[in-house]
């Protein structure tokens, strides 16, 4: 019962939806089975701590029947029930919250029984409907479309209104739909092949497609397609300059025309594709990633629904910020977005204190450094504590305290041998680290022929973030 299907979607219910779901349950329209209720009820009371013991099947059936024997099969029953009316309470609120649809089936019940009054009456209201929401969105195009063709059936039925059969406007909803999926496809594929994996490339060849959108009015000036066609080729000729140009040019003409959700996804798309582009060295991708997050910030793009900046993001940000040594600007993004920080695992103060270490870290400030990371109590996630762990031993390098920079390489080496969540690969590259740190350490200390030896030594190590800062300590 513990990991069933049941349980797992519960667990994604708050309070007020999990409310709805019993009265649907309590609803002799919905369910006429009792026991349904009482097992909800009984389920509702666990929710959301959801304790192991009271997920036994024992439990469960005695709150359920108290005054009954065990049954396992009439449990399985019940619980088979349950999920089924679950799911169709999913259903009902899906359609509850998509007005489209409950009113597209009422247009269809009107359009088959003839009942031409009522039909004109919600075929205007649904137009209406529609106007209010943003013309790019993706499935509003096809909701446009399946009204239009509602509206040509009527006519076609109608014989007094056939002369003014117009079919244009309902073959533009179908295009832009299908050119928007079709593209999305395709990106798909690409962005796939694009980092390093193999993808098939199915249906129309892409450059039929990318030959008729430029010649097609209502599909070239369409928001969402003009970045997807200049997305395309920036992901077919990621070296050609115009088209890096262009899709980042259409993003920001066009982004006060698009949803918020949509303008979101295709700023998160561009700035994958630069990521890409710093991994495969491209040293000119990092400026234009940072004037995207920039963007982003200005817009309010990077917030989520609670207005909340993921941890990840924040720290990516100013990491980035800092790489490209505009420092007023990350001390200023910090100090303004700290209070945006999501706090998942309460892990948000600790991340914040590793920011604002690297920050002193690469304005020289090492004291401070020492005071942020101090202050760090423990990382919810192993690899912000393995950063944390390279910061310490850089900084008490650059204060000359070579005897902590040795104990920290050795607490660090056995830190990883024992870590269990690592790849082999991300173990190599901070052990890589660790020996470049060591080496390091003992540089002073050494004749000029064994700086150099230290020097070729550690550049001929595997790349790992830190390496050139390495290189540059050993003055040969």
């Amino acid at each position: 019962m513990r990991d069933g299907k049941l349980i797992t979607v519960l667990k994604t219910f708050d309070s007020k939806q999990f409310k709805r779901l019993l009265s649907f349950a309590q609803s002799p329209y919905f369910n006429k089975n009792t026991e349904i209720v009482s097992f909800l009820t009984v389920l509702f009371k666990i929710y959301p701590d959801w304790e192991e013991k009271k997920l036994e099947e024992e439990y469960l059936y005695e709150k359920t029947f108290p005054h009954s024997p065990f049954d396992k099969k009439r449990l399985y029953y019940l619980r088979s029930y349950t999920l089924t009316l679950l799911e169709q309470f999913l259903v009902h609120e899906a359609v509850e919250t998509e007005p489209f649809e409950a009113s597209y089936k009422l247009l269809k019940f009107y359009q088959k029984h003839q009942l031409n009054d009522y039909f004109e009456q919600s075929y205007e209201q649904m137009q209406q409907l529609l106007a209010k929401t943003p013309v790019n969105n993706d499935s509003t195009n096809y909701n446009r479309f399946l009204l239009a063709w509602e509206g040509v059936h009527y006519q076609l039925r109608s014989k007094e209104r056939a002369g003014n059969l117009n079919l244009t406007e309902t073959h533009h909803y179908l295009d832009i739909f299908y050119f928007l999926n079709k593209l999305s496809l395709h990106i798909s594929g690409l962005s796939f092949a694009y980092i390093g994996h193999s993808s098939e490339n199915q249906g129309i060849d892409l450059s039929q497609i990318l030959a008729i959108i430029p010649q097609t009015p209502h599909l070239a000036t369409h928001h969402s397609l003009r970045f997807l066609y200049n997305y395309v080729n920036l992901l077919l000729f990621p070296n050609h300059s115009e088209h890096q140009e262009k899709a980042w040019e259409s993003l920001n003409e066009d982004h006060k025309q698009l949803p918020l959700e949509t303008i979101k996804g295709l700023y998160a798309m561009l700035r994958n594709f630069y990521i890409s582009q710093i991994n495969k060295g491209d040293v000119k991708a990092s400026q234009r990633l940072f004037e995207i997050y920039d963007k982003q910030l200005q817009n309010g793009f990077l917030l989520n629904e609670k207005q909340e900046i993921p941890l990840a993001t924040f720290q990516n940000i100013a990491t980035l910020g800092l790489k490209l040594r505009h420092f007023e600007w990350v001390k200023a993004f910090i100090e303004k977005y700290s209070k945006y920080l999501e706090n998942t695992d309460n892990n948000s103060v600790n991340v914040l204190h590793f920011v604002w270490a690297k920050y002193h870290f690469e304005i020289g400030k090492y004291t401070e450094v020492l005071k942020y990371l101090h202050q760090i109590t423990e990382f919810a996630h192993h690899l912000l504590d393995i950063q944390a762990r390279k910061l310490l031993m850089q900084t008490y390098y650059e204060l000359e305290d070579i005897e902590s920079v040795l104990v920290q390489v050795n607490s660090f080496r056995v830190y990883l041998s024992r870590n269990q969540n690592l790849t082999e690969d991300r173990k190599r590259t901070y052990q890589n680290f660790a020996a470049a740190m060591n080496k390091l350490a003992l540089t002073d200390f050494l004749q000029a022929a064994k700086k150099k030896q230290s020097y070729q030594f550690i550049q001929k190590m595997e790349d790992f973030a830190e390496k050139a800062w390495f290189l540059g300590k050993i003055v040969l």
